[in-house]
């Protein structure tokens, strides 16, 4: 069997298109805007429920009673969030429910179907005012109940370390490899960043990795950076050289061209699929 340096096949090649003549984009989006307040926050009695993390002002009634809620963060890039509480006139007792994502929790998904390993231990945190308050959590929240008053600030603290995300063994063809993720998002690799190739690429199970904020590419993301091997193919002779590794966030890719791109990725060279010659031609079309 004759193995070729295939990893430029067409199925691994990608290039965003421009438009479609049928686009449900635009529209969909009209309809999405308005409806954001109503998904952000939800009230039930003198429960308040913050779903959402945006920077945003949002006016409730509580028995009544008028309060503001602002938000101050800069979600998804970083993990700090606050609220800032403001009643209208005097203190209002009410519970602030602020949601907990299940990534932060150490749930990849609700299922099996996907994990984090290692799981990270890094804990979520929470502030009333700068004092540390323990994390009482109900249905997936975490819950403060208390008389608010005029400036109060609840902050919480998110963990934003990369995690890798392992298949269950039954999806076989993501055995042996591992996406990333940081906070809420899945990073890929792509060609333009690693040396012109991307399915080529081995990331180590003992890599380790930092963020690095880019304001000017892809209208500004934040950047997963290690060090990540790369296999070369001469003829018969397989070899691994290290290279610097970067990753963007899985939804800016296909936006500089043509090439490759992978969301999962192989620990160790025996994970790497090679493409033969009659893997070629068995996917020509017929």
């Amino acid at each position: 069997m004759q193995v070729t340096n295939s990893f430029n096949h067409p199925a691994l090649e990608r290039e965003r298109a421009g438009w479609f003549e049928c686009s449900c984009c635009p529209t969909n989006m009209t309809r999405l805007l308005p409806s954001v307040p109503g998904y952000m926050y939800a009230q039930r009695g003198c429960d308040v429920y913050v779903n959402l993390f945006i920077n945003s002002m949002a006016s409730l009634s509580i028995n009544t009673k008028q309060v503001s809620i602002e938000q101050k963060n800069n979600y998804p890039w970083d993990g700090d969030l606050q609220f800032v509480i403001t009643p209208a006139k005097g203190e209002l007792n009410f519970a602030l429910k602020v949601r907990i994502p299940g990534w932060a929790q150490q749930v990849a998904i609700p299922s099996d179907l996907y994990r984090f390993v290692p799981a990270n231990t890094a804990p979520v945190q929470l502030f009333v005012n700068g004092t540390a308050v323990p994390l009482s959590m109900e249905k997936g929240y975490a819950v403060l109940q208390r008389n608010w008053k005029k400036g109060d600030v609840v902050t919480l603290k998110l963990p934003m370390d990369v995690q890798r995300v392992a298949a269950n063994s039954k999806l076989t063809e993501n055995a042996g490899k591992v996406a990333l993720q940081r906070g809420p998002l899945m990073y890929c690799a792509e060609w333009a960043d690693n040396n012109g190739r991307a399915a080529n690429l081995i990331l180590p199970a003992q890599a380790s990795f930092t963020s690095s904020w880019a304001p000017a590419m892809l209208n500004g993301v934040m950047l997963l950076k290690s060090s990540a091997n790369a296999l070369q193919i001469h003829g018969s002779n397989v070899q691994t050289v290290t290279q610097p590794f970067v990753a963007i966030p899985y939804y800016a890719w296909a936006n500089r061209g043509k090439g490759e791109m992978m969301l999962w990725l192989p620990e160790q060279i025996a994970d790497v699929q090679i493409i033969t010659q009659q893997t070629l031609a068995n996917s020509q079309p017929k």
